[in-house]
């Protein structure tokens, strides 16, 4: 019997191995596709996260904005003090003196904008009072009630120079002594300048004075201000002249004031750059006055750098291309620090951000009677 075995041709041989080849290529592009989208999936996670949680941050810090000051008042109104004196609020000569004005945007164009904002921390009211007497220099004043003050609180002390104009000091509460309604302060001054004190000037304990400055760096939001790591909120506040980063892949923020007509409307009129009149340096009294909300703008990047370029200026008319744009499709920010900008994909967040305390206290605009 004839025993024969065949085995494959390699004409059979040579189309396996291009059957196979296809098929490996299919599956690598296949593959390539799907970890490309992926990556611009997870990449775009990452950006929306950090665009949300950079937004709540400063969203937070703004609606604290002049908490603490007593705006209620309508006789003798923190909102009448200057805007641009400055003040020794915590004592610590290693720590910058600050302003009392609620929240300052200062303008960077289409390149990132910086926002500082202040309030206060009391727990209690931040309720003003008359002083009534001064019986010692140091100064040790007397007033109706020390409810409200505590040891180490920033106290603010106002004087009526006319129905719109107050002459305004900050000091340190170095002591009380409840029974006889005296408190000590120590180190009242204004821009650096000591300021006395007389009876029927008015006294405001704030619980510690801060502020909180939000800037970018390195495509990091940064953050200045905050209490010490030792201090509990009654006790000496900072701000720490050091920045530290709290969210990353930021690349612009703009900030535009809600201006009303008037200083005693709520109804914001239009939104404004600081630049011009609205400038930290040109702001006028009755101007600040004028602000009552603020609206934030937050560019994120997807960390994730792309072969080709998917984005373009806000102006830009390139088919195919994302478009950065802030406040609608109106607006252009400048991401060109950054290298290879246009290969990178963006997210924008925005939201408006009313500045409660001042809303809520329009009455003290109105010289008392309703507005």
């Amino acid at each position: 019997m004839k025993n024969t075995q065949r085995g494959f041709s390699l004409i059979e041989l040579m189309i396996g191995l291009v059957i196979g080849l296809i098929a490996t290529l299919v599956i690598t592009n296949v593959f390539s596709k799907f970890e490309q989208q992926k990556r611009i999936t997870t990449g775009g996670a990452d950006a929306q996260t950090n665009g949300a949680i950079a937004l709540y941050i400063m969203r937070r810090e703004i609606e604290n904005a002049g908490y603490g000051l007593p705006f209620y008042d309508s006789a003798i109104t923190p909102l009448n003090c200057p805007v641009n004196v400055t003040f020794d609020h915590d004592n610590v000569g290693a720590t910058p003196e600050i302003g009392l004005s609620p929240l300052v945007i200062t303008d960077g164009g289409t390149n990132s904008d910086s926002v500082v904002v202040r309030s206060g921390s009391t727990m209690k009211s931040g309720a003003s009072v008359e002083i009534i007497s001064v019986p010692d220099p140091t100064p040790t004043v007397q007033v109706p009630t020390t409810l409200g003050c505590t040891k180490n609180d920033t106290a603010l002390i106002m004087q009526e120079i006319s129905a719109t104009t107050l002459r305004c000091a900050v000091g340190r509460v170095a002591d009380i002594t409840a029974v006889s309604q005296r408190i000590k302060i120590t180190n009242i001054s204004a821009s650096g300048t000591a300021v006395p004190v007389s009876p029927g000037f008015k006294l405001a304990c704030l619980g510690g004075w801060n502020e909180t400055n939000f800037t970018l760096s390195g495509n990091q939001l940064m953050r200045t201000g905050g209490f010490s790591a030792t201090a509990n909120l009654d006790e000496t506040a900072m701000p720490n002249a050091l920045s530290f980063p709290v969210v990353n892949d930021i690349v612009n923020i703009q900030a535009q004031y809600g201006v009303s007509a008037i200083q005693s409307s709520n109804t914001v009129t239009e939104w404004v750059n600081a630049t011009g009149i609205w400038a930290p340096a040109a702001l006028s009294v009755g101007n600040r006055n004028r602000i009552k909300a603020v609206r934030v703008a937050v560019v994120a990047r997807n960390p994730l750098q792309e072969r080709v370029v998917v984005s373009q200026n806000c102006d830009g008319a390139v088919s195919g291309l994302a478009r950065v744009c802030v406040w609608g499709d109106t607006t252009n920010v400048n991401l060109s620090a950054n290298a290879n900008w246009q290969n990178y994909r963006y997210k924008v967040y925005e939201t408006v951000v009313p500045l409660r305390n001042i809303l809520w206290n329009r009455q003290a605009l109105c010289g008392g009677v309703p507005c």
